[in-house]
């Protein structure tokens, strides 16, 4: 009898040793697995902060925007945030500019815009949020002008620039909004790392790299740039290559590189930033570095 009981102690003591075992190399902080859990966490947001950079430069080099980045846990679904000053095409008898040197009245447009470097594409979800976040600040300035605290709402523009492509639901939701947005997908650059995502939904799944890669794009609603919009249809923007990264002659080894540019009455355009504005972000650049 005695001899039964030292072998069943024995065997649950040895049970509860296996178990402890399993348990402390999953959830322990030191375990092989948290740790792998902690770099790809990291990596994750390496990703996603270095997308936000990369947005923020491509924005304000070629479109002409002053943003800055206010992303993390209390960004309220905004990643980037600034102003873009653009021809006010609500004054028609104004002569054109074209930055050449052609004076015409700019108006202020707020711009909030999310970013994502995700591996699988973009759904109708993300488009809704940041519809929302762009619907509450359109409520606040409608109100902030009936009370006379301000002359007239500010325009704002909802931008959502993707790593990955954006799906059919996700576009159509955009092209049914109410509020002005634009849709901007890029790329990754070359070099990155860049792997297939099993998504639950078949239209969200990555689809395997072919030799080309798509080039990017710009989509906009008609709330920004349609007739009745924004823009008033006088304003569009696209998505320009070089002939060096054209689709037709795009090597297996490169992705094709462009960017998005703004194009008025037919001409370029590029966004034009107040003097004392310039300065002052120069000022404060000056005083990071």
């Amino acid at each position: 009898m005695a001899l039964v009981q030292f072998l069943l102690s024995r065997a649950f003591t040895g049970t509860r040793t296996r178990f402890a075992f399993r348990y402390t190399s999953l959830y322990h902080p030191c375990s092989s697995s948290s740790k792998f859990r902690m770099r790809l966490y990291s990596s994750t947001v390496f990703r996603g902060t270095s997308f936000e950079n990369r947005c923020l430069l491509l924005l304000e080099k070629e479109l002409g925007m002053s943003l800055q980045r206010v992303g993390g846990k209390e960004d309220g679904g905004v990643d980037l945030s600034g102003w873009w000053w653009l021809p006010d095409v609500d004054i028609p008898d104004s002569p054109q500019n074209t930055n050449e040197g052609v004076d015409r009245p700019f108006k202020r447009i707020r711009i909030l815009g999310q970013c994502k470097a995700e591996r699988k594409k973009i759904g109708p979800k993300y488009v809704r949020e940041l519809e929302g976040v762009v619907g509450r600040y359109m409520a606040l300035e409608s109100d902030a002008a009936a009370k006379g605290t301000s002359k007239t709402p500010t325009p704002v523009i909802a931008i959502f620039l993707s790593e990955s492509p954006f799906t059919k639901s996700a576009i159509l939701r955009a092209m049914t909004s109410k509020a002005p947005f634009l849709l901007v997908y890029l790329p990754p650059l070359v070099g990155s790392d860049i792997e297939n995502s099993n998504g639950t939904d078949s239209e969200e799944r990555t689809a395997p790299l072919d030799s080309i890669q798509p080039p990017g794009s710009c989509i906009y609603n008609p709330a920004l740039g349609g007739s009745t919009g924004l823009f008033k249809g006088e304003i569009e923007a696209r998505w320009v290559w070089s002939s060096s990264s054209r689709p037709g002659i795009a090597s297996e080894t490169s992705l094709p590189t462009g960017a998005p540019a703004l194009h008025f009455r037919g001409k370029t355009l590029r966004g034009w930033i107040p003097p004392e504005l310039t300065d002052l972000n120069a000022e404060m650049d000056g005083h990071k570095s």
